[in-house]
């Protein structure tokens, strides 16, 4: 992490340098991860928070770790915070709208699951665990139902094998600071 606490001349001339080397950028202040405060998993994972941006309500200033940068997605008003490895750590959603303005940053874990819309169309139910948005599991294939609620009761088993997949061999992929390193 990046510290550039005032201390002696010396060690203010190396504060100097390492606020050059660790970006600031502006970050929300709303910043969540599964509906919790988000702020403090972010300071674990070393950004520092500086303070808000005087006369905006919506944000702060944050020096972020060495090689962690904002990126821009396909959605203008959307940003992705990346951290050294080019992975995901959270994304920024940002309404400029004079007359509805808003921002909100939510974290991210790095394993997660997702359902297989193509294979579906396929006929068959599939339930992947990504790890930053790669493929490393995959449950078996379940022809699905023609029976709605039956698809239903099938798509929600399937996802438990996934589930139960990442709980075997990751038991802490719930927490959004976990496995990274």
């Amino acid at each position: 992490m990046c510290d550039s606490k005032e201390k002696s001349d010396g060690e203010k001339d190396q504060a100097d340098t390492r606020q050059h080397l660790c970006p600031k950028i502006l970050l929300p202040i709303k910043i969540t991860f599964n509906s919790l405060p988000g702020q403090s998993f972010l300071e674990a994972a070393g950004v520092r928070f500086l303070g808000p941006v005087e006369g905006d309500e919506l944000f702060q200033y944050a020096e972020v770790p060495l090689g962690w940068t904002e990126q821009e997605t396909a959605n203008p008003r959307v940003t992705k915070l990346v951290d050294d490895k080019g992975r995901e750590r959270g994304s920024t959603f940002y309404k400029p709208d004079f007359y509805d303005r808003y921002a909100h940053m939510s974290l991210v874990c790095r394993f997660d699951t997702r359902r297989d819309f193509d294979i579906e169309e396929e006929g068959s139910i599939v339930w992947h665990v990504t790890d930053c948005g790669r493929v490393v599991y995959s449950t078996p294939p379940v022809k699905h139902s023609t029976d709605v609620s039956a698809q239903s009761a099938q798509a929600d088993q399937a996802r438990d094998v996934a589930i139960q997949w990442l709980d075997t061999h990751y038991p802490d992929w719930r927490d959004c600071n976990a496995y990274w390193d």
